[in-house]
């Protein structure tokens, strides 16, 4: 019961964080994920399942509290869930550097993706739609595999942080 609490005061420290302290910076740091690599790092370095609820808990959170008009943030998760859960396992080795870079990559490259399909369907303006997504999805693009460098290099910092959970 106290790492279901542990994890679920995680999840909505950050979200929240993410939602309205990050959202309010001006652009492009307003884009920086934060729980998308650390559901990314739990998944591929912890291997706890604990990443694949972030993600999905993420995305419902992202649909409740979106102002644009393209945001499909669940659909997006579950993509990137079944990304998580493909490569993870079967292209990536666990536990190393280079293998949490390249699931960051497929992933953050599968959320750019599937974003960007949502919004050439949307019912706005292409041009209002597709307004800085490149240089916005680059920003995020970097920002995911910086921070999980950072995960990686502080990994046993964060294990004697998380002990009672982890």
């Amino acid at each position: 019961m106290s790492r279901f609490l542990l994890y679920l005061g995680i999840f909505v420290f950050l979200a929240t964080l993410e939602s309205s302290v990050i959202s309010a910076l001006i652009p492009p740091w307003n884009l920086l994920p934060l729980l998308v690599p650390i559901a990314i790092w739990f998944y591929h370095q912890k291997d706890s399942k604990i990443g694949i609820w972030f993600i999905l808990c993420w995305g419902i959170w992202g649909d409740l509290f979106a102002i644009s008009p393209w945001s499909a943030r669940t659909i997006v998760s579950i993509i990137l869930v079944l990304i998580l859960v493909y490569a993870s396992g079967r292209i990536f080795s666990n536990h190393s550097l280079y293998g949490l870079l390249g699931l960051g990559l497929m992933c953050g490259v599968g959320w750019v993706a599937v974003e960007g399909v949502f919004r050439f369907v949307s019912r706005t303006a292409l041009p209002i739609a597709f307004d800085n997504f490149i240089t916005s999805s680059a920003f995020v693009l970097i920002a995911l595999l910086v921070q999980l460098v950072i995960l990686f290099q502080f990994e046993e910092r964060f294990k004697k942080m998380l002990r009672l959970g982890i």
